[in-house]
């Protein structure tokens, strides 16, 4: 059996009908369980492939698969664990905290970007008590696609 994330919410399962049966195959239950659940899940099907969908993202799921015929249940199949794929951050950073890395430094902005533009902009000004306004400004930029 061979099994390949397909997606961050999918898996791609094949296999091989078994060598040696009692009766012609009528259809496959195929078993999936992720990583830290008690529920085992299934599905049935008559093909040889399977495309699992509505996955949870970056999540290691077990899958094995068990034949069926007019006798009833086979052997199942060796197990095989795969992780479905990461995907980008739903939303954009949360709590960013900056403070600046040298003393010459008297404004910091942050600028959170997204596909659309600007999703959140930050200034934090840094009172010198020496002199007001003097130094540069540091801009940091973080891209969240």
């Amino acid at each position: 059996m061979q099994v390949t994330a397909t997606s961050p919410s999918s898996l791609n399962v094949e296999w091989r009908p078994p060598v040696s049966t009692a009766g012609e195959v009528v259809k496959y239950k195929l078993f999936f369980m992720a990583e830290d659940s008690p529920e085992e899940r299934h599905v049935y099907t008559t093909k040889t492939q399977y495309e699992l969908t509505d996955l949870q993202r970056f999540t290691e799921y077990a899958v094995w698969v068990i034949a069926i015929n007019t006798n009833g249940p086979g052997s199942p199949s060796q197990e095989v664990t795969v992780r479905t794929l990461s995907a980008l951050p739903l939303d954009p950073p949360m709590n960013v905290t900056v403070e600046p890395a040298s003393t010459t430094v008297r404004r910091i902005q942050v600028l959170v970007y997204n596909m659309t533009g600007i999703s959140c902009s930050c200034v934090k000004h840094i009172p010198d008590p020496k002199q007001q306004n003097s130094g540069p400004g540091a801009i940091i930029m973080l891209r969240f696609c």
